[in-house]
């Protein structure tokens, strides 16, 4: 073997990090690439998993450099008029270029991190147009082609691209082949299978998230913080996962880069980017509700040097939903273009469009009977009429740009606006002096969302050691407003509710009217230090800026502001091992609130701390991650619904009191990865329990209606060997404890209840798969949440059983 050449920086890194080791798989290896067309001049060990059908050869070698994470030098000329074999599995980096280059005549050699494809006619001019590609998407925590269900990068928690193991705080990451395994088409769909997260239905199309006892009001698009008030979900349009590569969650306080320190968690959506490689697909599904979806994605490069690359990505659903006289229509188109400016300037731009249209939408969910007891209904009982409906529309535009700066600091710029409306007309079950009627209102909303990142990060040298600094700005703003309108109400009994009944009604908005506007800047700025090689030290400081102005019908507009909050970040990561890490952070929670008191006023921002402890577990270089996390939360001010109160302030359906210390405790297990190259898990179970330790309430539950105690989450994948291996099974469960609420004279209760699903996948051929999953395979009627207005409204039953058969084509 030739003398390794002296390495720089990054190259040592990437050599350092990767682990070669030989699997069960290494005889056959061998013997097929001793069979193979190209000769290996040097045989390496490392794996990878690889998806590369069978395309242009230069095109299919960038792909595999991409997957590889390996670079990649070769002369166009050598690759003129030639074709790749296919390659797709988890296998040994030879292995699998053995298999692309079969039958090309080619000869690769393999030295260190690079990889050199030449004709092997000895003429050094062939190597003078040279093609580099550099690290792998799993290195850069991109999960689109990996196959796994976990990533190698994020930097949800502090802007630091940090492993999951290097991160001092629970994370979980919901990745491409986990989407396309369980066939999530929201991301309200997949969030209800990840550890740590309760999502609470309180509408149709409006959810609400929650972690670690509190509700999650931030949502971060691509690292980007934007503000998601109560009301918006019935503006903005859903989630729709066709558009995303991946989900990252980051459990316990994450203000240092939100903005208000929000102690339940951050949820990170981040955006399918343009490919240099060219692919499309096409993909749909049928459901037994009588729905369906078709989504088209091609990416690819637009001109020859592969410097501006696109990506276009459609998905149209539509049909029956599994309520009766229930119908929507969902649309979505997402554009994004990315381009190499200079060859340390990179800008990405994008625009997405969504509009739905839904009749028979269900606004309130079901009440229950005074004692709290649940009305004889199913799971597909609507209350709605029908010329109830919803229409909603959403425009964004996204920014990005990148540039590497000296010393491997890069700066990067992001930016999302949105603006979006809706128009509704639906109501909710309300009692008045007793009696069970439909409240109908018609409502016209508005919102605007902006929301900017500026920051810097790189390495430092000091006293002989590297160090990571991360400096930066941001700013978010929500402006909400709607015009609304009451029109008859109707009475209802639950059991024998026709939804064609009644006549529609027509009701002029204006007379009830409000604008809520919330802006928040911020400076922050994390430092990890490594005084010791197994030990990282992350400390972190945000100082926030915050302006929250509303005004309705009946209270003229009032404001709160709070300038220079300081909030601290410290975290600890100390190697125990080469797999095992201990970890603890500690950060401050202030935030402000959009709750209003008996009286109309705005009530005082939460405030506490957020403390963790663990242990993080890795291996086959990352591809496999456990972690097990005690938490402590303590908050003042929590707003507490008051119950039997109606209308205290008529611009609000809900009034709330700011109670005294609320203390969550817990404890949560998470794994997720490769068991094997053909086994994927998840699976997690968290323990969380909140309660009053202060004032009248002492002793108390708190959220006790959407949080349960316990809380279990699998999901797997394995595929099947030798002359089943086209053929992959699958399932899920997601089982907790009881959910409650209790007030004066009442007391709902949803009991301890589990949910199975299945899954099984057929791979045709390379580029075309069939797909069967079935969703709660039992039947099982259950109320996947009890919401917080009492016996009036806000129970809604979880979904039935529902099979839905997809396929995916790639050309």
């Amino acid at each position: 073997m030739p003398t390794q050449p002296a390495l720089n920086r990054l190259t040592q890194a990437i050599l350092k990090t990767r682990a070669f080791h030989l699997t069960r798989y290494s005889a056959s290896a061998a013997l097929l690439a001793a069979l193979s067309a190209p000769v290996a001049m040097q045989v390496q060990a490392a794996e990878a998993r690889f998806n590369i059908p069978a395309q242009n050869l230069s095109q299919a070698l960038n792909t595999f450099a991409r997957q590889s994470g390996y670079q990649v030098l070769y002369s166009p000329n050598d690759l003129a008029g030639l074709t790749s074999s296919a390659v797709e599995g988890r296998m040994e980096v030879n292995s699998a270029l053995s298999r692309l280059l079969q039958g090309t005549s080619l000869n690769y050699s393999i030295e260190g991190s690079s990889i050199t494809v030449s004709s092997g006619n000895g003429d050094s001019a062939s190597l003078s147009t040279i093609k580099v590609e550099g690290d792998s998407d799993f290195a850069r925590g991109v999960t689109e082609n990996t196959g796994s269900y976990t990533t190698g990068a994020t930097s949800t928690a502090t802007k630091m691209n940090l492993s999951i193991r290097e991160t001092p705080q629970s994370v979980s990451v919901i990745t491409q082949q986990k989407i396309e395994d369980q066939n999530y088409q929201t991301v309200d769909e997949a969030l209800q299978d990840t550890t740590g997260i309760n999502v609470s239905r309180v509408g149709a199309t409006r959810w609400e998230y929650i972690s670690r006892g509190a509700t999650i009001d931030n949502i971060q698009y691509d690292g980007v913080s934007s503000h998601v008030h109560y009301y918006a979900r019935d503006i903005i349009g859903d989630d729709v996962m066709a558009m995303y590569d991946r989900v990252e969650v980051v459990r316990g306080a994450t203000g240092l880069t939100q903005g208000a320190g929000d102690p339940s968690a951050s949820i990170n959506l981040v955006r399918k980017r343009p490919t240099a490689e060219n692919q499309t697909s096409v993909s749909g599904s049928a459901s037994v509700f009588g729905n369906g979806r078709l989504t088209f994605d091609t990416s690819g490069a637009l001109n020859e040097s592969e410097t501006l690359r696109g990506r276009f990505v459609s998905s149209v659903q539509g049909g029956d939903d599994f309520e009766e006289d229930s119908e929507r229509e969902n649309y979505l188109y997402y554009a994004v273009l990315d381009a190499d400016l200079t060859e340390s300037t990179l800008l990405s731009l994008g625009l997405s469009h969504q509009k739905t249209h839904h009749d028979g939408y269900s606004w309130g969910g079901f009440p229950t009977k005074t004692d709290g007891s649940f009305y004889d209904l199913r799971p597909e009982d609507n209350l709605a009429a029908d010329w109830e409906y919803l229409d909603r529309e959403e425009n964004a535009a996204y920014l990005d740009l990148e540039q590497a700066l000296a010393n491997e600091w890069k700066l990067k710029v992001s930016g999302r606006y949105s603006k979006a409306q809706s128009e509704m007309l639906a109501s909710y079950t309300w009692r008045y002096s007793g009696d069970l009627v439909k409240d109908v209102r018609a409502y016209d909303y508005d919102h605007k969302a902006r929301s900017l990142d500026i920051h810097a990060n790189g390495p430092f040298d000091l006293f002989g050691r590297e160090h990571k600094l991360v400096i930066g700005a941001n700013y978010d703003q929500e402006i909400l407003s709607y015009l609304g309108g009451s029109g008859t109400r109707l009475p209802i009994d639950p059991e024998n509710w026709d939804p064609s009944s009644t006549e529609r009604q027509h009701i002029d908005v204006g007379s009830i009217l409000a604008t809520y506007d919330q802006k928040q800047y911020g400076l922050y700025s994390a430092l990890q230090l490594n005084p010791m090689d197994d030990l990282n030290l992350v400390l972190g400081t945000r100082v926030s800026w915050f302006d929250y102005g509303s005004e309705t019908t009946f209270a003229s507009w009032s404001d709160y502001q709070e300038d220079g909050y300081v909030l601290p970040y410290y975290g600890l990561t100390y190697d125990l091992s080469d797999t095992l890490t201990a970890y603890t952070s500690y950060t401050e929670i202030f935030q402000p609130q959009q709750n209003y008191d008996i009286s109309g006023s705005l009530l005082p921002p939460e405030e506490g701390n957020n403390k963790e402890i663990g242990l993080k577990f890795e291996s086959l270089d990352g591809r496999f991650n456990g972690s097990i996390a005690l938490f402590e939360t303590n908050r003042d001010n929590l707003a507490t619904r008051l119950d039997n109160v109606n209308y205290c302030n008529p611009a609000f359906s809900s009034c709330y009191e700011a109670a005294e210390r609320v203390r969550t405790r817990g404890f949560e297990i998470d794994a997720s990865g490769e068991i094997t190259d053909r086994w994927n898990l998840s699976a997690g179970y968290t323990y969380s329990e909140s309660e009053y330790v202060e004032g009248a309430n002492k002793g108390e539950t708190y959220y006790s209606y959407n949080t349960p105690r316990h809380s279990f989450k699998l999901s797997s994948v394995y595929q099947l060997g030798g002359d089943l291996n086209r053929f992959s099974i699958g399932g899920s469960m997601r089982a907790q404890s009881k959910i409650y609420k209790t007030g004066t004279g009442y007391r709902i209760e949803q009991p301890s209840y589990a949910v199975f699903d299945a899954m099984t996948k057929y791979q045709m051929n390379p580029q075309t798969r069939l797909q069967l999953n079935i969703n709660n395979i039992f039947d099982k009627e259950y109320y996947s949440s009890l919401g917080g207005s009492g016996t009036n409204y806000g129970p809604f039953m979880g979904e039935p059983r529902n099979i839905t058969l997809s396929f995916k084509h790639d050309f």
